[in-house]
């Protein structure tokens, strides 16, 4: 589906990664839910959010780092730039995006292969059980420049 997924892939992830590809593919509402109900007891985040206001997703870190994907939630009324900085702190990632001519984290969207805006509120932009990208801004430039 996206082309960021598949370079993910190709750089050798697919077999300690356990990404289901099937469940990013399908459109079904009821995988998307067993899904969620399987990695509910595996995913971290703050216990200070309620369960109502939680949503999952599984978080794919930069391929230089090396890092598994890993199952979070966080509060689905927070905006993306704050789930950002959460996921770069779990992942112990140096977040210097308020630095001046630093290296910028950004989130993309595994299923359009889009950059995630950091000011809008997570549960506008993605669902339970949706696979987010935590990459390096020019990372994701230079991947997406080469493929068009």
């Amino acid at each position: 589906k996206s082309d960021r997924l598949k370079w993910w892939w190709e750089k050798g992830r697919k077999m300690q990664s356990g990404l289901d590809v099937k469940r990013l593919q399908s459109n079904d509402p009821r995988a998307k839910q067993i899904s969620v109900m399987k990695n509910k007891g595996k995913a971290s985040g703050s216990s200070k959010v309620s369960e109502s206001e939680r949503i999952y997703l599984e978080v794919l870190y930069p391929f230089e780092t090396s890092l598994p994907p890993k199952w979070l939630f966080f509060n689905k009324n927070h905006v993306a730039g704050r789930v950002l900085d959460e996921i770069a702190s779990d992942a112990k990632i140096k977040n210097e995006n308020n630095k001046p001519g630093a290296r910028k984290l950004v989130l993309v969207d595994l299923k359009s292969g889009d950059l995630i805006p950091l000011s809008t509120v997570l549960r506008t932009l993605v669902s339970d059980s949706d696979i987010i990208m935590l990459d390096y801004e020019d990372s994701y430039l230079d991947n997406k420049n080469s493929k068009g």
